[in-house]
């Protein structure tokens, strides 16, 4: 290196240079890449399974609250108001399991069994509510007090499940982003470190 010419030094310089500028930046592109592709997984399944599973565990203490004022409705308008009530929240309730079936990463079968319980509610809803059309109050009011709050008991059970296996994932996603980054800094150190050497050779 020392018989070589300024001129000879400073062309390879600067071409060493140009590649390693060349190289980081091809670098920070994989690593910008690899991080985003890490956040979009994160909310397109865990934090979008969540959201949603928060949004049917509200919905349904909802149709519970709301089938008690179907019980105690003064009359068929009340009563009507009520059942259009439970529908609109079912609709709700419905749209955001179609989120869980497109966005759950683990065993479809948790999920089914959380969709199914839901389903399964709604024969005993409306068995609630041709007692209270037919007069016959008390026993419309010991179904949702009994076997109504017993199968809301299994219906959150199942979506805490689902939540539970979410927020594990979401932790999971994490954990490699955190991994992905220290990996990627240390690599990106080297280099520097490599472009500094090289630098010094050709001083």
């Amino acid at each position: 290196l020392k018989k070589m010419n300024f001129s000879t030094k400073l062309g390879i310089g600067f071409g060493l240079g140009l590649v390693l500028i060349c190289v980081v930046g091809v670098f920070s592109i994989h690593i910008a890449k690899e991080l985003s592709d890490l956040n979009r997984k994160l909310y397109e399944h865990p934090f979008s399974v969540t959201k949603a599973v928060l949004s049917i565990e509200t919905n349904v203490m909802r149709i519970h609250r709301t089938m008690k004022d179907v019980v105690l409705a003064k009359g068929d308008s009340e009563l009507n108001d009520a059942v259009v009530q439970v529908n609109e929240l079912e609709n709700k309730i419905l749209s955001s399991f179609s989120v869980i079936r497109e966005r759950f990463l683990g065993d479809k079968a948790m999920y089914e069994r959380a969709e199914t319980l839901y389903r399964e509610w709604r024969p005993i809803r409306e068995e609630v509510i041709s007692l209270v059309r037919a007069g016959r109050l008390e026993q419309a009011a010991a179904i949702t007090k009994g076997k109504g709050a017993a199968h809301i008991d299994g219906i959150m059970t199942a979506l805490s499940a689902l939540e539970t296996f979410a927020e594990k994932m979401a932790a999971r996603f994490f954990a490699d982003s955190k991994t992905l980054r220290d990996r990627d800094l240390t690599m990106m150190y080297a280099i520097i470190m490599v472009s500094l050497l090289l630098g010094g050779l050709f001083s």
